[in-house]
């Protein structure tokens, strides 16, 4: 985990730039695809049969790669 030569580390997390916690709200929903939004629908469903991940449902993911560069 961390820092490898010759490979791109990239991070997943709940909190962005601001250190600020997004949830998908209703506009932001119905801003993605008819496809975008079956995913999320599954994604939250996994996540919800999760102790460990439930408090993770509704939320926005960002990727970071490298020396934590926001990229998404």
């Amino acid at each position: 985990m961390g820092y490898c030569d010759d490979n791109r580390a990239m991070y997943v997390s709940s909190y962005n730039n601001l250190d600020e916690v997004l949830h998908i709200f209703n506009d932001i929903r119905a801003s993605g695809s008819l496809l975008w939004q079956k995913a999320n629908d599954e994604f939250d469903s996994m996540l919800q049969n999760d102790f460990d991940l439930a408090h993770l449902v509704g939320k926005m993911f960002f990727v970071w790669e490298e020396n934590h560069h926001l990229t998404t």
